[in-house]
């Protein structure tokens, strides 16, 4: 999003996203309400910007119908797992669970069972809401990519995964046409078969429906970015509290939480500056890990909150 706005490298919007989320999460207030109204925000802005995109050409209904039907095949199957994995993101499992006891004007215990399971059933419905909005606003993305950049040959026909079918001036200064590139069809225009990943979507959505479609995608992944760097951050800081015990100020959870996890990202966009291809790997093949450890999150959370022993009588998960 730093690169597309600013021109800043890849490393240095990396710097530059943690920066901001440790300002951002030293506001005053209370944990809960920091965490509660910035969400509202990032969200707000994030759905806002690729509404716009996705209102921008709207897809024929009957061709959003038939997209919710999932149809996996080999060619695809690396970006079904890396999204899930985007999307349910591990850690979120924790947050959702934590935030009931920030919530929690009794220093986060509830003794009462009706309060546990009136707290639970908020949340339940809290996580419904996230992750119906979640569902339309990567609903509107993916299908505002499809309805731009998908033709049969790119998708069937170029070689061993899906590619996008993109302008071919756009292909030619990207450096992504050559003598053996497959030419592509694309309402009724001619293009170029192409992988254009995170680096290439701005430019290849200014190319299809303006140049204003490029910042406004840039602008959403920006308020989207933050608020993943924010939910991890706050993750890790109630992982230290709950599971080793570990009670540090604020001010240097956040610290710890997220410079722990920008030292390894920053070398790593530092190492494969200018290598649009490979940093778009890695950040796929980081999606794919997060689904893969998703079991490893899930599992252990519905065995222990359904012991009696770690909960307590009277508020274990509902077998009904």
């Amino acid at each position: 999003a730093f690169q597309l706005l600013f021109g800043v490298p890849l490393w240095g919007g990396a710097t530059l996203t943690s920066i901001g989320s440790l300002v951002l999460l030293s506001l005053g207030g209370s944990e809960a309400e920091r965490v509660g109204g910035l969400f509202m925000i990032l969200v707000a802005t994030m759905t806002a910007c690729f509404a716009i995109n996705f209102f921008a050409d709207v897809p024929r209904g009957d061709e959003l119908a038939e997209g919710m039907i999932p149809n996996v095949s080999h060619r695809t199957a690396e970006s079904a797992v890396a999204t899930l994995g985007a999307i349910v993101m591990p850690h979120n499992l924790y947050l959702h669970s934590a935030l009931v006891l920030a919530n929690n004007n009794s220093g986060g215990r509830v003794r009462s069972p009706r309060k546990i399971r009136e707290a639970n059933k908020y949340c339940m419905l809290d996580a419904a809401l996230s992750l119906s909005l979640c569902f339309l606003v990567n609903a509107a993305v993916v299908s505002c990519f499809s309805q731009n950049f998908y033709s049969t040959e790119c998708a069937f026909e170029a070689g061993d995964r899906a590619l996008a079918c993109v302008d071919g001036v756009l292909a030619k200064d990207g450096g992504g046409m050559d003598d053996d590139s497959v030419i592509c069809s694309i309402q009724g225009e001619l293009g170029v078969c192409m992988d254009i990943g995170l680096h290439g979507a701005g430019d290849a959505l200014s190319s299809s429906i303006g140049s204003a479609a490029k910042y406004i995608w840039a602008v959403g992944l920006l308020a989207a970015s933050q608020s993943c760097v924010i939910t991890g951050t706050y993750a890790g800081q109630f992982l230290l509290d709950g599971f080793w015990n570990v009670s540090l100020p604020p001010v240097v959870r956040s610290a710890f939480t997220r410079f722990g996890a920008l030292v390894p990202a920053t070398l790593v966009a530092y190492y494969y500056a200018g290598q649009a291809r490979k940093e778009d790997v890695i950040d796929q093949w980081m999606n794919m890990l997060q689904s893969v450890l998703l079991p490893f999150a899930l599992l252990p959370l519905i065995m222990l909150t359904d012991s009696e022993a770690v909960m307590g009588a009277g508020t274990v998960n509902s077998r009904a």
